[in-house]
């Protein structure tokens, strides 16, 4: 009876814990002093070199940029998924009246009460829960990159390869944070058949992360033994042990009496190597330059262009205002001529008054509708005055022939 005690969950359940607590103390200390020794500061110290690569040329990468982002937010994507649906599993788990607890009452070692399984689960519902959160900011920080990291590069501009790359490390940290929140779910899900494999599984894990977030740096290292290779032989890093990595190799010393012998075709090849840089340098600083001027004349012609159309403009402007004006002055000259017409026949008719003052200028056989001609008063409306005409000249032929014909008779 003595294992159906309490007190067992109390002591590995906790002892458990901090040993994966100070493990993961130890490594934030570990890539804040020393990160080029875990794999957590080297890939930070790539992520910077790479997010510096991209905003570089930005024209030609853009697309890899995108789809590299895009990889991470599945994975992260992914993981917030299954967190949310264990969340959902275990609270579908809390909420049941089914007691999942008497078939193991017998097999399992420490407290199984309804208090302790409950606790159980709202300790794995909770840490799935922070784990969901985490992966969802990194998921929020990582969209952001995935915008920023293809804005153009503006000297004035806040959106700086330092700020994105911050940005990034956010993410970064925060979807590591919240795999290893996930990974701690997995002792606690043990834990419902008993303290004793929450604690064997929580030593388990420390050496698999060990070996997972370390870089090697015994003498036996492939890098360690790399970075040997490549280090100059007067190094002082003579040390030997887990303490020789690439820490030490920082601490390295140069001697200054190194003899160097270069073959002589060597020698020319170097040579004629710097020669076509400095070749091509010269060209592209001409190809600079005429790209230059040529901007300055787009940019003049622009300025000519522009000055252009607004004399055009201006010129339009006036010569609508001129014309508006001259409108306005012919329908003046329209309405003086009208009214002077209409003066002078008042005129007209006021000295017909004046000197004709026998005639009644009211009498009725005054008619605007009627003109004098050949001494007759006639009517406009029955006789036009062009065939009044062509019959007058109608008459006089007929009576100038009839006077022809009289004389040749005469003579005859």
């Amino acid at each position: 009876m003595e294992w159906r005690k309490c007190y067992l969950d109390v002591i590995l359940v906790p002892l458990g814990f901090l040993t994966s607590i100070g493990y993961h103390f130890w490594l934030w200390h570990k890539v804040r002093t020393h990160p080029h020794t875990t794999i957590i500061g080297i890939n930070a110290s790539g992520r910077r070199n790479w997010v510096n690569a991209m905003m570089k040329d930005n024209e030609k990468k853009n697309i890899l940029a995108v789809q590299s982002l895009r990889n991470t937010i599945m994975g992260a994507t992914l993981m917030a998924t299954t967190s949310i649906l264990l969340c959902s599993g275990l609270a579908a788990v809390i909420s049941s009246t089914y007691s999942v607890k008497k078939p193991l009452s017998d097999a399992v070692y420490g407290a199984h009460g309804e208090f302790m399984v409950a606790l159980k689960y709202v300790t794995l519902l909770t840490i799935f829960l922070f784990s969901f959160f985490c992966h969802s900011l990194s998921i929020r920080f990582i969209n952001q990159v995935n915008i920023l990291i293809n804005t153009p590069q503006d000297p004035m501009s806040l959106v700086t390869p330092q700020y994105i790359n911050e940005i990034l490390e956010k993410g970064f940290i925060l979807n590591t944070v919240g795999n290893r929140l996930f990974y701690a779910g997995l002792p606690l899900l043990l834990w419902i058949f008993g303290p004793v494999l929450v604690f064997l599984c929580s030593l388990t894990m420390v050496p698999v992360l060990y070996n997972l977030d370390f870089v090697f740096t015994t003498g036996k290292g492939k890098l360690t033994q790399r970075l040997r290779r490549q280090a100059p032989k007067g190094s002082s890093s003579g040390a030997k042990g887990p303490e020789a990595g690439l820490i030490e190799l920082l601490e390295t010393t140069v001697r200054k009496d190194i003899e160097i012998n270069m073959t002589e075709t060597l020698i020319n090849s170097i040579d004629s190597v710097e020669s076509e840089h400095l070749k091509e340098r010269e060209e592209w600083k001409e190809e600079k330059k005429r790209l230059g001027t040529w901007k300055v004349r787009c940019l003049d012609s622009e300025e000519k262009l522009k000055g252009r159309i607004a004399d055009l403009e201006a010129d339009y402007d006036e010569l609508k205002e001129k014309h508006e004006g001259v409108e306005v002055e012919l329908e003046e000259l329209k309405s003086c001529i009208i009214q002077e017409h209409i003066n002078g026949f008042q005129k007209g008719v006021r000295q017909a008054a004046f000197f004709c003052k026998k005639v009644d200028v009211v009498d009725p056989r005054f008619d605007v509708n009627k003109d004098v001609m050949d001494g007759q008063l006639i009517d406009e409306a029955k006789s036009h005055p062009r065939e009044e005409v062509e019959k007058a000249m109608a008459d006089e032929d007929a009576n100038v022939g009839a006077i022809v014909e009289g004389e040749g008779d005469k003579a005859a």
